[in-house]
């Protein structure tokens, strides 16, 4: 999959198996990518660098992936948010409307669906600038 410009994306996720995966898949496909192990450290580092996408997981200790979305959010608005989660369906369908997640994973999602979202989302990114999700 093409890189899209060498695009920087931060991944947050407390289990390591998954950062690992991701950050590598992710500089495979051309991508920058920068790992947090929690909200904390995802926001500290957004707070110092610049991202194009954040990538985060919604259940974590602490700070979860709505307070990191809202928080990067009133920082940078257009930065698109993408939450990963195990969660049922039903239950984030509900909270997503109105939030400012750009696009949403369900877990376990396959490799091919993060890079339909990605190429989806830089394909259309102009048109969705600033704006937050809409069911």
């Amino acid at each position: 999959m093409e890189g899209y410009g060498g695009k920087r994306i931060l991944v947050v996720d407390d289990e390591k198996a998954i950062r690992d995966i991701l950050s590598d898949i992710l500089n495979v496909w051309g991508y920058q990518v920068a790992v947090a192990s929690s909200g904390i450290e995802a926001l500290n580092l957004f707070l110092t660098r610049s991202f194009d996408l954040v990538l985060t997981d919604l259940n974590m200790p602490g700070i979860d992936g709505w307070t990191v979305a809202i928080r990067v959010k009133d920082k940078s608005p257009h930065t698109p948010i993408g939450l990963m989660t195990a969660q049922n369906t039903e239950d984030i369908i509900d909270k997503l409307e109105g939030s400012c997640v750009d696009f949403i994973l369900f877990k376990p999602f396959t490799l091919e669906e993060l890079g339909k979202h990605l190429r989806h989302y830089w394909a259309t990114e102009q048109e969705k600038k600033g704006h937050c999700y809409q069911a």
